[in-house]
């Protein structure tokens, strides 16, 4: 049988009250509410691994440019067209 050292901490919260974020997931958690912020990511639209990650590098490449440029890149959805005005007229006999 094969030994593994791995060590196992288990966090509790001692003292502290109130939220107090994690260092190292804090970066994490960030990217993650960043790129949900893409509607094709943020469910499991994809069949293939590759096109999810193809669609990632996408937003990110578009967060990158946000904060390089300081504009914002227009959103790709289709425009909507106002609804018709239908002008009501009483005919006189």
């Amino acid at each position: 049988m094969t030994s593994y050292s791995w060590l196992l901490t288990i966090l509790t919260k001692g003292d502290v009250k109130g939220f107090k974020p994690i260092p190292k997931r804090w970066p994490v958690e960030g990217t993650f509410s960043w790129l949900l912020n893409y509607r094709r990511l943020s469910r499991d639209y994809e069949v293939l691994p590759e096109s999810s990650e193809c669609w990632i590098y996408m937003a990110m490449s578009d967060l990158m440019l946000k904060r390089l440029c300081g504009t914002s890149t227009p959103k790709f959805q289709p425009k909507r067209l106002p609804p018709k005005r239908v002008r009501l007229t009483s005919e006189s006999a």
